[in-house]
């Protein structure tokens, strides 16, 4: 961080110098007339004077910039107009018919990949419940050892567990897989991406 900083510094200052040292070379080429600009004493001065420098530059060329600060001047002297128009539509050129068969489909659509998300979210709820449930079995066979009875029955429950376990896992990933599917059939039929958010 120490070296960003010290980059920035160094960046910083060579570009004070050589805008100083320009405006320097233009104030002994200018007329006597002219009197040179006040040298900037912080980095935002300097980043002011590059902004004004532009405009002026941006000015000569007959474009106008339009910041902040001359917005409102611009306004006043009529040089700003709006191109377009607000409108209402949902989707443009659409009639009111067209509009509430989008509507259906938007509902139609919805109510699917809301109800696959649903069976996702549960499966991985179940996901999350089991992989505690096998960590507490696990900790319980560990403790048992490896020849009583009672061991015997806890490494059993214990693989009962991993195998529902990656019973779950693969139906987490066909669910994902169908609402891939559900998601690619939509958008054949014309739904829009924002209508899954």
């Amino acid at each position: 961080m120490r070296t960003t900083g010290h980059k920035t510094r160094t960046a910083a200052a060579a570009l004070f110098l050589f805008l100083t040292m320009t405006q320097a070379g233009a104030a002994s080429e200018a007329s006597p007339q002219q009197t040179a600009a006040p040298h900037p004493r912080r980095l935002g001065d300097l980043a002011i004077l590059i902004h004004l420098k532009a405009a002026d530059e941006d000015r000569r060329e007959g474009t106008i910039v339009i910041t902040n600060d001359t917005v409102v001047r611009h306004d006043e002297k009529g040089m700003l107009s709006v191109a377009g128009a607000a409108t209402t539509e949902i989707e443009p050129g659409v009639d009111e018919v067209d509009r509430r068969e989008v509507d259906k489909q938007r509902q139609k659509w919805r109510k699917k990949v809301d109800s696959q998300r649903q069976r996702i979210a549960r499966t991985e709820h179940e996901i999350v419940i089991l992989e505690g449930k096998i960590k507490a079995l696990s900790n319980a066979a560990f403790d048992a050892g490896h020849s009583s009875r009672k061991a015997i029955n806890a490494w059993a429950r214990l693989e009962s567990e991993k195998s529902k376990l990656a019973n779950l896992t693969a139906r987490l990933k066909q669910e994902k897989q169908t609402m891939n599917g559900i998601i690619r059939e939509a958008r054949r039929d014309g739904a829009q991406p924002g209508w899954f958010r």
